[in-house]
């Protein structure tokens, strides 16, 4: 019996013939006793990596004929592309981009669905107006904060605590045009309305 940890040398042949017993219909039991495998699961998984390297290694066969193929079209329209004549020059870009597709070679192409994003700025100007639309609303703007979860519970709290510390009323929150204190801004001037953001 073999051991579970060292690959045996004659593994490659001791799987191709576990692989012709079980096209045979012998069973994985009966392959692994007859193979000295430790238990069917052994056989099982040899096969299955001779397998998966043979279909890999046909894959690659495969791709280097193709190859071949295209490079000998390529060959034959090659002098009267680079001589100038228009079709020889399609037919040597078409044969190109069906080598760049068989080695994988393109990058991927990227495909939107659907409108174009705006721009930074049109993102932030509709920001901008929604924030305003929803902020003149009476209790538009305590609504806005308590929706942004906990940082909108955190500012709701803070105001509130400014207006008691002043002695304001705890119901009657600050106004929203309230911000931060500026004097240079006199009582009539006009606040932009994305200052407060």
């Amino acid at each position: 019996m073999t051991s579970k940890a060292v690959r045996q040398p004659d593994e490659r042949a001791r799987a191709l013939t576990a692989l012709d017993l079980r096209i045979e219909g012998k069973t994985w039991s009966q392959i692994a006793d007859a193979l000295g495998y430790a238990d069917e699961s052994g056989a099982r998984k040899a096969t299955s990596r001779l397998l998966s390297r043979i279909e890999h290694e046909k894959v690659v066969e495969l791709r280097e004929l193709e190859s071949l193929k295209l490079d000998a079209m390529q060959r034959a329209a090659w002098s009267e592309a680079v001589s100038g004549e228009l079709d020889a020059i399609k037919v040597v870009l078409q044969i190109h981009d069906r080598k760049v597709r068989l080695f994988g070679l393109a990058a991927p192409v990227a495909v939107r669905v659907g409108p174009e994003p705006p721009s930074d700025v049109e993102f932030f100007e509709r920001a901008v107006e929604l924030v305003t639309a929803i902020t003149s609303v009476p209790g538009g703007r305590e609504e806005l904060l308590r929706g942004l979860g906990h940082p909108g519970r955190a500012v709701l709290d803070a105001e509130r605590r400014t207006a008691l510390s002043e002695g304001n009323r705890h119901d009657h929150p600050l106004p929203f045009s309230s911000g931060t204190y500026r004097p240079e801004l006199g009582a009539d001037d006009e606040i932009e309305p994305w200052s407060n953001l």
